[in-house]
């Protein structure tokens, strides 16, 4: 399996900056890597867990992009093993087996191909549900430690925790141990954050800050809009034959009494299964945005659950596997012939990336503004002009204002920030997309020139005066 997860993965290492988030996130690793704990050096909006993993890897390998990218997919492989136990439950060893290569192969699509927080709480919400035994109470304290993880990961994952407790509530089981193992990494973080005398920080972080967030919503139309072209348009084509695959399981559920009820019974096999999936989905749908990489979290489900339709088939069901079968290989052949040229290319490909050039003509003991690819900042090793990671947040003084407001609260940053910013000039102006976005054209011929130029991606010089 590790070695399908590679050749499904490693197709993209030429890509340096896919996601912008996965730019902070290997940021704020280094950070921790550093000795700081998340929210103290720097300061990003979402919770601590993705970036201590981050960190310890770099820890453990060394502080590269290829380490950061690669935990990403070891991540992938122990979720993969998870798909592939909670599916022995219910199904044979083949049908299991092929849900953990559907889930590989489904998070093989390009907008899954950072390593994104999606993936480290999934992992904890596929352990929470591997080890969950209602009638076990040390196990129902894990599953408690897990799902608090997912959560310390990404807050959205609340939903499951509720959804679990409901589940344990209903049936009247020790619940009180469910609360005490979510407990448990509570209290050790806030042990952690009081000693260094950072605890509003931390509680602004995992509260304040997601709750901030959800004021930030998009129109619903333009939710599902985006959402159809980034997933059916803009990727390939399984998630589009997955939707016909639905849709024709749909039809067969109400014109066929015999499937419907032998999968009314594989249902019931796997109910929290199914109320841990349908708590995902609302946690979604509510936060008032959607990025297609939030869809990552609910991979492992429509895998088990793929094959679970698949097992209550009778006629169509050699065929269906061999539909399936024929799909994934189709998927992997490429992938595969691409991720072996890069595995052989790699120093070249390691000695191109665009941004990690920029790098070279950059003394990193001079203040840099980067608007764009800040991923920069991790090569350079050298501080940010503020501890607010993503660098698209302090410039949007009207959009978040109330986050620069809790910011200023909270010591990160000063009233005006970005105005003081550019008052003072900062040595080097990095951008590409943004370069003109937030400061007007004047004032980058005015003060700066330019020294490098690649494609889109500009940098620029202080004028010595």
């Amino acid at each position: 399996m590790s070695v399908f997860v590679f050749l499904t993965q490693f197709y993209s290492i030429g890509q340096e900056v896919i996601n912008w988030d996965e730019s902070t996130y290997i940021i704020m690793g280094r950070s921790f890597y550093d000795g700081n704990l998340p929210y103290i050096q720097l300061w990003d909006g979402k919770p601590p867990m993705h970036h201590i993993i981050l960190g310890s890897a770099f820890k453990l390998f060394g502080p590269e992009f290829l380490i950061g990218r690669l935990t990403g997919d070891f991540l992938i492989l122990l979720s993969s093993i998870c798909v592939y136990l909670l599916a022995r439950k219910t199904l044979n060893q083949f049908s299991s087996i092929l849900s953990s290569i559907l889930y590989v192969t489904f998070v093989s699509l390009e907008f899954a191909q950072p390593t994104m927080t999606e993936y480290s709480s999934t992992l904890f919400i596929l352990f929470a549900l591997l080890v969950f035994n209602e009638n076990s109470k040390t196990n129902i304290f894990l599953s408690g430690i897990f799902i608090s993880l997912a959560f310390f990961t990404r807050t959205n994952t609340a939903f499951v925790a509720v959804a679990f407790f409901l589940y344990l509530l209903k049936k009247r089981k020790e619940l009180m141990f469910l609360i005490f193992g979510g407990l448990t990494p509570l209290i050790i973080f806030s042990l952690l954050y009081l000693a260094k005398g950072e605890f509003l920080r931390f509680v602004y972080a995992i509260i304040l800050t997601p709750l901030d967030n959800t004021l930030y919503r998009q129109n619903f139309i333009t939710i599902l809009l985006d959402s159809y072209r980034s997933i059916f348009i803009e990727n390939s084509f399984i998630p589009l034959l997955f939707l016909i695959f639905l849709i024709l399981t749909l039809v067969m559920y109400i014109l066929s009494q015999n499937f419907r009820m032998k999968l009314i019974i594989e249902i019931k096999k796997s109910k929290l299964l199914i109320i841990t999936f349908l708590s995902l989905c609302i946690s979604i749908l509510v936060g008032g945005r959607f990025y297609y990489h939030y869809i990552i979290q609910l991979f492992p489900f429509f895998s088990i659950f793929t094959l679970v339709i698949f097992s209550s088939l009778k006629k169509s069901k050699t065929i269906s596997y061999i539909v399936l079968i024929t799909i994934i290989i189709i998927n992997f052949i490429p992938l595969a012939n691409s991720s072996i040229k890069n595995l052989i290319n790699y120093k070249t490909i390691n000695e191109s990336y665009v941004v990690k050039g920029f790098s070279d003509s950059i003394d990193a003991s001079k203040s840099l503004l980067a608007l764009d690819n800040h991923l920069i900042h991790f090569y350079l090793e050298n501080n940010l002009l503020t501890p607010v990671v993503h660098p698209n947040v302090v410039p949007k003084t009207t959009k978040y204002k109330t986050l620069l407001d809790s910011l200023v609260y909270l010591g990160y940053i000063e009233e005006n920030q970005f105005e003081k910013i550019l008052d003072d000039i900062p040595y080097y102006f990095f951008c590409e997309k943004s370069c003109i976005d937030y400061v007007d054209i004047d004032y980058l011929e005015k003060n700066y020139k330019l020294i490098k130029q690649y494609s889109k991606i500009k940098l620029y010089e202080k004028i010595q005066k």
